[in-house]
């Protein structure tokens, strides 16, 4: 069954508020389902392939600006959702940069910079 936006629209104005609610409720529980993490590997490739800018690379930080380049990239060219990939980011970076609470913030800030990319 094909449904137009402008059908959907129409049928949603006949809808009560707490119908409306519980209509978002569904579209949202099946948009996270539809939503599959990257794998461990995919993350890890993306932090070994991240370019670094000139600062970064001379930073005794290099790691955690590789991490946040690899977690912007991956979510500022709009083919991914942060839920995709923050759990396995973190994961792996953890590995890399040696501490959960480091690792958690570069994700974060990766996450930060592709979503201010990504506003009009």
């Amino acid at each position: 069954m094909t449904i137009t936006a402008v059908e959907l629209e129409n049928a949603l104005d006949d809808l009560s508020a707490n119908a409306l609610d519980s209509l978002g409720s569904i579209l949202r529980e099946r948009a996270r389902h539809r939503r599959v993490q990257i794998t461990y590997e995919q993350a890890e490739s993306a932090i070994e392939t991240a370019p670094l800018s000139a600062a970064w690379a001379r930073s005794q930080w290099a790691d955690v600006g590789r991490v946040r380049a690899a977690t912007r990239i991956l979510i500022s060219q709009g083919w991914l959702h942060p839920e995709q990939v923050q759990e396995p980011m973190v994961v792996v970076a953890m590995g890399i940069i040696g501490h959960r609470d480091i690792a958690k913030e570069a994700v974060a800030g990766g996450i930060a910079d592709a979503l201010i990319e990504r506003e009009p």
